[in-house]
């Protein structure tokens, strides 16, 4: 299974070096060391006793070494553009990823070292679908709109050619890798914005939803997947992982 971090702050900026690099259990250290001190909760009251030394060492044998991304939020490129001076600075998210540990790499300790931002998301990946790539690691940006998941979609060949009948074209044309969750983000880009009334261009992803658009949007997402198996496979069909999608745009969550 994939991990995945969010700082998110109406005005309180973060370095991004004190979220995931710093603390003993940074998103970037769990690579290789994932933190389990509780295997099913911090309240001792709900679990009796720590998880044995033995259990959380087995647990870890299983690294997310499949690839490392983040995205931060900033305002610098609506500084840039001509209708900055009386609309107001724009968040856009900046993106990096690669596909080995973030720890074993200068330039990510020197982002991260030099950048602050209101809203920063990073995941580390444990491949399910699609082969390792950096196209293939997380988080996917749609203009304005960061997309990161922890989960998978059951059999997802078997519907892969009908998700992408339901997208619309610029969102099926935007996706660069062969991911389940790419496709799933694009399913959900595709909602999002006919459901707005914003039309389905790229010009739709720089405008702002309201989390009720965006909740109405990843429901009919995660919907049209479970029928379009139902469809497919039958009573073959097998459950879903698709509890932890992480979805967001800086107008809606930090501006």
């Amino acid at each position: 299974m994939c991990r995945w971090f969010a700082y998110i702050s109406p005005s309180e900026e973060c370095l991004l070096e004190d979220v995931l690099i710093a603390p003993a259990h940074a998103i970037s250290k769990q690579v290789n060391h994932h933190y389990l001190p509780f295997l099913l909760s911090h309240d001792p009251k709900v679990h009796a006793g720590t998880t044995s030394p033995a259990e959380v060492s087995e647990r870890n044998v299983l690294f997310n070494v499949d690839g490392f991304g983040m995205s931060w939020y900033t305002p610098t490129k609506s500084q840039f553009a001509p209708t900055s001076q009386t609309t107001g600075p724009i968040l856009h998210p900046a993106l990096y990823k690669i596909t080995h540990p973030a720890l074993h790499t200068t330039n990510f300790q020197t982002i991260c070292a030099a950048t602050a931002s209101t809203c920063v998301m990073a995941h580390i990946r444990a491949a399910s679908t699609g082969v390792i790539a950096e196209v293939n690691t997380h988080p996917f940006v749609f203009g304005r709109h960061t997309i990161m998941h922890n989960g998978y979609i059951s059999d997802y060949p078997a519907i892969a050619r009908q998700m992408a009948g339901l997208m619309s074209d610029e969102a099926h044309t935007h996706i660069t890798g062969r991911t389940d969750s790419e496709a799933l983000a694009a399913l959900y880009m595709t909602y999002l914005t006919a459901g707005a009334g914003h039309g389905t261009g790229k010009d739709a992803w720089e405008q702002a939803y309201t989390p009720k658009e965006m909740m109405a949007a990843l429901q009919n997402a995660i919907s049209t997947v479970i029928e379009l198996q139902r469809t497919a496979l039958g009573d073959k069909a097998t459950p879903n992982d698709l509890n932890e999608p992480y979805y967001t745009a800086a107008a809606e969550l930090v501006s």
